[in-house]
């Protein structure tokens, strides 16, 4: 009758870690994650709200863009310095100062996604712009956009911002 007992009593352990183990591994991956900034978990990992990026959503995605950049002309071989800093009004927006080495004035931009800029079509300065700023690495930023105004022909511009 022990040995019965015995093993009635293992045989009962063993159902019970099973049963633990495999209510373990079907447990809400999302109950644990905090997903800030309007970010919502999906499969256990933050699918964030645009304008934000990280394991968390907790990252503006418009600071890896800001401070000066190094550009390169590619109408006039000119090398210039463009500014990128926040728009206080906005947590997705951007101003640019010394764009294209032509507009000493603000132009406006957008994170669209974590990696992409959108200059909406603007008039500053005289000048009408309008394009995309993608975030290649190490704050590299590949540039393409138009830009005219009443003197000048349209031009379309692709470079790279260090």
């Amino acid at each position: 009758m022990p040995r019965f007992h015995t093993f009635f009593t293992r045989c009962w352990l063993l159902v019970a870690t099973t049963m633990i183990v495999s209510a373990s591994c079907n447990r809400d991956k999302c109950v644990t994650s905090n997903c800030y900034n309007g970010g919502a978990c999906q499969a256990g990992a933050c699918a964030c709200a645009s304008g934000y990026e990280g394991a968390t959503c907790s990252t503006l995605s418009r600071i890896k863009y800001m401070g000066n950049h190094i550009a390169f002309s590619t109408v006039d071989s000119a090398i210039y310095v463009s500014n990128v800093q926040p728009d206080p009004n906005s947590e997705t927006g951007l101003f640019i100062s010394n764009f294209d080495n032509r507009i000493t004035g603000d132009v406006s931009a957008f994170v669209s996604d974590s990696d992409d800029l959108v200059i909406p079509t603007q008039d500053v300065q005289g000048y009408t712009v309008s394009g995309t700023i993608h975030y290649v690495a190490s704050k590299d930023l590949n540039v393409s956009y138009t830009i005219s105004s009443s003197g000048m022909t349209k031009i379309s511009v692709s470079t790279i911002w260090q």
